[in-house]
Order: C-alpha cells, then sequence, then structure tokens
C-alpha cells in the first residue's frame, strides 16, 4: 500500500470514528494517531536520516521532484498528540534530518511515529527506529539501517548496505558490500556486488554473490542451514564448518575449484587465485556451497 493510499484509508476512518478531525482512536494501547504531512525540496544526490520511534519507515524513489513525508503519529492523549512536533531539517552537509519530536522531549509509553517516505533518489540513507520495520527501495549511497525488534528490507539499492536489527529477518535484494547482522531471525541476500559479512544467532542464512563479487564473505549463524551461491569473480580461500548438519558442494566442475582437505564437519577449497580468506560456519545446519555455472 503507497503512503498516499495508506493516508486515505487512515483519513477515512479517522472521520467515521474519532470525531476529532484528523485523529483516530487506537483502541486497547489507549492511545489517538494524527496523520501528518510535509515537502521538502531534495535531489537525489542528497542523504536523508530518519529516527523514529515504536513504529516502521519506508523510504522509495519515486518520479517525483521533492521529499514526501507522510508521518502516522501515535500519542496517549490529544493534548500530547497535538503537541508532537514532525521535524524536518537540514543540517550543514545539506542531509535532511526527519524525526518526531515529543511534548517536553520526552516519549510515553506506546508513543511512536510510523514514516512513510517518497523522493527523487538518495546518496545516503540513515534509518533508526526503537520498535519496528525497516523497507528502503532503489536508493543509493551508503545505507545505515537498524531497529530493536523488526524486519529490514533492502530493494534494489546502490551503494553499501549495513543492516541491524534484534529481532527480525533481514532480506537485502541488490546491493554492493553488505553487512547484515540479527539476533533472531533469518538472512537473505542476492545481488551482492563486493564482500558480505551475514551473521544471525537463530536463522537460516542464503546468499548469492553477483557474477562481478570477488568477496570475501563471512557467514555465521548458530542455529540455522547456510547457503551460498558464488558468483564468477569470487577468489580466494573458503572454510566451512558446521557442528551438527552435512556439507555439500554443487557445480564445483564449472570452475577452478581445489579441495584442500574435508572431514564430516570441516572444509577447505580454494578458488582461483589470490583473493582473501573466506569462511561459512553455523552450529546447527547443513552448508550449502554452490558455484554459477
Amino acid at each position: 500500500m503507497s503512503a498516499l493510499t495508506r493516508l486515505a484509508a487512515t483519513t477515512a476512518i479517522s472521520l467515521a470514528f474519532a470525531g476529532l478531525p484528523g485523529c483516530i482512536v487506537t483502541g486497547w494501547n489507549s492511545t489517538v494517531e494524527d496523520t501528518r504531512i510535509e515537502t521538502a525540496t531534495f535531489d537525489a544526490g542528497d542523504a536523508i536520516e530518519v529516527h523514529s520511534r515504536n513504529g516502521r519507515v519506508e523510504i522509495e524513489r519515486d518520479s517525483t521532484d521533492v521529499a514526501t513525508i507522510v508521518a502516522e503519529v501515535r500519542a496517549r492523549t490529544y493534548e500530547r498528540l497535538e503537541d508532537m512536533v514532525l521535524k524536518v531539517d537540514r543540517d550543514g552537509q545539506g542531509t535532511l534530518h526527519v524525526s518526531i519530536e515529543p511534548p517536553n522531549g520526552r516519549w510515553e509509553n506506546n508513543e511512536g511515529a510510523s514514516f512513510d517516505i517518497t523522493l527523487p533518489g538518495a546518496d545516503g540513507v540513515l534509518v533508526d527506529t526503537g520498535n519496528g520495520s525497516v523497507r528502503i527501495s532503489r536508493l543509493g549511497g551508503k545505507a545505515d539501517l537498524s531497529t530493536s525488534n523488526g524486519r529490514v528490507e533492502v530493494r534494489d539499492h546502490d551503494g553499501d548496505v549495513r543492516a541491524d536489527t534484534s529481532n527480525g529477518s533481514i532480506i537485502v535484494r541488490g546491493a554492493d558490500e553488505l553487512w547484515a547482522h540479527t539476533s533472531n531471525g533469518r538472512i537473505e541476500a542476492t545481488g551482492v556486488r563486493a564482500s558480505a559479512d551475514l551473521r544471525t544467532s537463530n536463522g537460516s542464512i542464503e546468499l548469492e554473490l553477483d557474477d562481478d563479487s570477488t568477496g570475501p564473505i563471512e557467514l555465521h549463524s548458530s542455529n540455522g542451514g547456510i547457503r551460498v551461491d558464488l558468483g564468477h569473480a569470487f577468489r580466494g580461500k573458503l572454510r566451512g564448518s558446521t557442528s551438527n548438519g552435512r556439507i555439500s558442494f554443487r557445480d564445483t566442475e564449472v570452475r577452478d575449484v581445489k579441495l584442500q582437505s574435508i572431514s564430516k564437519n570441516k572444509v577447505d577449497v580454494v578458488v582461483g587465485d589470490g583473493g582473501s580468506d573466506s569462511s561459512a560456519s553455523t552450529s546447527n545446519g547443513s552448508l550449502t556451497i554452490r558455484f554459477k555455472s
């Protein structure tokens, strides 16, 4: 659902049930909501930072020449809701900063905000939300995305990505260098054009490198299987291990792959000439390494 579609739905519910224009009572958690909209001049070469709390953040490129910020704000009382301020400012370097400022700078239980943002592109993205999902699509530059409880999703990013969540999956479809860590959830990454460092304490890992990626890779799961597809440009020594599972290779005949050592739970292979050391390890799960034809 787009930001404007979601806004229309929220407005309709507000007028039907809230009794106050622009506001909606959310029910059991004893909060009220309002939707704020603001636009700002924005160039595809600008950077953006979004800070939120208890809410999702979605940013995507669209056919527009401005940044449109739609904020769904939640507060414990109507009085506090009225005093919530949508802050949209630029710093000295031209980065656009987006946040909600609560009354007296202090949040109360269950209060927070969700953001839907469209813009013509970006060269640098930072998102930090205390409790909610993060999604960015078709942006560029370095992306630094973090949430304490929620899913992180990246689509068609032209730049490096750092994604961190304490409880949720991480899905990446297109990135340069990728660093993705979660304490509880799976990690899926495809179209990674440079190195990859993927770690989860409880979940599977699936990585598909772009054909131009030379690596290296660091893949580690405490409880889950690992599958990795290596592109044509990958080079270096790869050490794989599992404490409780099997190790398998596929399509090794299509590449210059030298098996140095193998046992029930460990394997060392060298792919091509040169390159850096890589590793893939899981404490409880299988390890599958495939080489693209």
